[in-house]
């Protein structure tokens, strides 16, 4: 099973869905990780590093020094994460009204 380097990942926002692309080299075009779909990049869309949704201790394998290998049960994990709508939980509140 092919694994995919962290660092070679990107992230591609088109109106607010995110897609885990790897970079198609020479070209302004992006390869879906899970699809295999093709995307030309536009400027209206976003796109950042995957490693910047990774914390500094998950990005790293500190025994072999190596950057992680993600396998694409584990992207599909991350990209559900990163596309879940986030929803405040009503049952808690801040008061942030200080009492004398």
């Amino acid at each position: 099973m092919k694994k995919y380097n962290i660092y070679n990942l990107y992230v591609l926002t088109i109106n607010g869905q995110r897609y885990i692309c790897e970079s198609i080299i020479m070209e302004k075009k992006y390869r879906e990780v899970l699809t295999g779909r093709i995307i030309a990049y536009r400027e209206e869309y976003t796109l950042e590093k995957l490693s910047d949704y990774y914390s500094l201790i998950e990005r790293m394998n500190f025994i072999t020094g190596k950057p992680v290998m993600l396998s694409k049960e584990k992207i599909l994990n991350k990209y559900i994460n990163i596309n879940a709508i986030n929803v405040e939980d009503k049952s808690f509140y801040e008061d942030t009204k200080l009492r004398r």
